[in-house]
């Protein structure tokens, strides 16, 4: 029953093209998060907009715990 539906940036132009607000009646927000890095095993750079399952590969239970909270890792 919801009318509010939140999405990453890289999808608002086919949400747009296919009337997405239009056809269901929603209100589009866009999710404009930026994650801050954090150290990735193997990567040249940081590789950004990765699952939380990246995160806790990486960091373990406890720094993905540090990182959500904005804490140092």
């Amino acid at each position: 029953g919801t009318r509010d539906y939140l999405s990453p940036a890289g999808s608002e132009a086919y949400l747009t093209e296919d009337r997405f607000i239009s056809r269901f009646n929603m209100h589009l927000s866009i999710q404009s998060f930026l994650p801050r890095p954090y150290t990735q095993m193997r990567a040249a750079q940081f590789v950004s907009h990765l699952s939380l399952l990246d995160v806790i590969a990486h960091l373990g239970m406890d720094g993905a715990n540090r990182y959500i909270r904005g804490e140092s890792a």
